[in-house]
């Protein structure tokens, strides 16, 4: 999906990246509609909520959106228009969004992104920490005797092979 909202963003210009957390919200909140979404079609609902949310952002540079989405979605622009329709009614034709609550999705959404770095980031460390033909650490052999002393079977295999 994050690939699909790429090609989705390099449809509207820049000055317009917003428009992803804006349909972001508006499919959280299309769970509380009354929508059937097939997992066959959830590209082209992304595709008609990102539709919404770049045409509520901006008043101008709207011609051809959704020809450029129904092309995207493999829809005639007649069904595309048709199923934007649907959705629309069922959102009682209300697709605003708070400004407050528009900034705390955004400061939420800043906030995981910033958390998934970090685990990356340490998932990154640990692997390249570890000899991938290394099964154990040093240490974590050591933590098996945590003494330090040799077991009998090692005191018999060091004799055997003197």
């Amino acid at each position: 999906m994050v690939d699909y909202f790429k090609v989705l963003e390099e449809l509207t210009p820049c000055e317009y990246r917003e428009c992803c957390i804006y349909a972001l919200i508006l499919i959280e909140q299309s769970f509380s509609r009354s929508l059937f979404i097939h997992s066959q079609t959830v590209e082209r609902f992304c595709a008609i909520m990102y539709g919404f949310a770049y045409k509520n952002l901006s008043e101008i540079d709207r011609e051809g959106l959704n020809l450029q989405l129904s092309a995207l979605t493999g829809l005639s622009l007649k069904e595309f228009n048709h199923v934007e329709s649907t959705v629309f009614s069922a959102f009682d034709f209300n697709l605003n969004v708070t400004e407050e609550y528009f900034l705390n999705k955004v400061a939420a959404f800043e906030k995981e992104a910033a958390a998934d770095v970090v685990t990356q980031d340490m998932c990154f460390e640990s692997e390249s920490s570890v000899n991938s033909d290394q099964l154990f650490s040093d240490d974590d052999q050591s933590a098996e005797n945590p003494t330090g002393a040799h077991s009998e079977a090692d005191g018999n295999e060091s004799s055997t092979s003197e």
